[in-house]
């Protein structure tokens, strides 16, 4: 079975939904202003940023050399398998298999770290 392209993922994406898979990311990362830094940085304001620039967290080299601009279709990629996207990251993080789990999940991103 062919998975939908991601575009018609996030039109039908459940934010509610992706709040709560992000349970699984709060131990690691915060989404509010003057957020600590965890063992990820805060991800607040993160979207359409280039890797690695979150002030006052300690990157790896790897993501520091990356090219990667925290879009909706690279974070569909990271959150797939970042180990793939970015080899060497210090992100201990196997992935999110399903799709739509994925888009879900990007689409409460977008609502929740909207630097206003």
């Amino acid at each position: 079975m062919e998975e939908e392209d991601l575009a018609t993922l996030l039109a039908a994406a459940n934010p509610d939904r992706g709040r709560r898979l992000y349970i699984q990311c709060r131990a690691c990362h915060t989404l509010v202003a003057e957020g600590n830094q965890l063992l990820g940085p805060n991800l607040l304001g993160f979207l359409d940023r280039p890797a690695g620039t979150a002030p006052g967290y300690e990157y790896s080299e790897a993501l520091l050399a990356s090219d990667v601009t925290w879009t909706p279709e690279t974070l569909d990629h990271w959150m797939r398998s970042p180990s793939e996207v970015i080899p060497g990251n210090k992100m201990i993080f196997a992935g999110i298999r399903r799709a739509r789990d994925r888009a879900d999940l990007i689409a409460y991103l977008q609502q929740a770290t909207t630097a206003d």
